[in-house]
């Protein structure tokens, strides 16, 4: 599926589901285009709070070593679940890789280049832009949400950072990257992720 239409299904059939999941979450809702980017995540840090189910969509990894680079494709993994919560203030999640990980801290980041580095990386992977024609606003004058954690995959440790831009009370697009480096060369995962409820 191309870039633009692969994004318009996936996004747009989330905006459009609101009415079922908004019932049950009983959550104010929100949307960024009405809002003020000054005070964005406070305004609505309240409304995030609760269950998403999470969507990690095909990905790619990158190994490098010895002169040489190979892409190699990472599947779409089935759909797990997150915990937005509120500590005096302070928002975390719970990690949707790992249920017995403990609470990750999520800052908020003004912008960053990470949704670009996905999209360039992953075909069918969300630009900004394209986040900006589909909502009707543009979205990077909004700030993100970011945390950090590290997983153990084929018994080596990557270290990742994601980043989530809040659409509504119930879509959440977001990027992540991990990366490891060792004697005998690197690796580097971008995959492109989307919360709902």
């Amino acid at each position: 599926m191309p870039r633009f239409s692969r994004f318009a299904f996936l996004t747009t059939a989330a905006l459009f589901s609101a009415s079922a999941s908004f019932a049950q979450e009983e959550v104010t809702p929100f949307d960024i285009c009405d809002m003020d980017p000054a005070t964005y995540i406070a305004d609505i840090s309240e409304g995030l709070v609760g269950n998403w189910e999470v969507a990690n969509l095909e990905g790619l990894g990158v190994m490098s070593g010895g002169g040489m680079v190979m892409p190699v494709p990472i599947p779409a993994e089935g759909a797990s679940t997150a915990d937005f919560i509120l500590s005096g203030g302070d928002l975390q999640v719970t990690s949707w890789s790992d249920p017995e990980a403990p609470l990750l801290d999520v800052a908020v980041v003004p912008s960053s280049i990470l949704f670009e580095q996905v999209a360039e990386a992953v075909d069918g992977a969300l630009t900004q832009e394209e986040v900006s024609v589909v909502v009707g606003c543009d979205v990077t004058e909004y700030p993100m949400l970011q945390t950090q954690f590290s997983l153990s995959e084929d018994g080596v440790l990557l270290n990742y950072r994601a980043v989530f831009r809040v659409l509504n009370h119930t879509t959440i697009t977001g990027a992540i990257y991990g990366t490891v480096v060792g004697e005998e060369g690197s690796i580097q995962v971008y995959r492109p992720v989307t919360m709902t409820r």
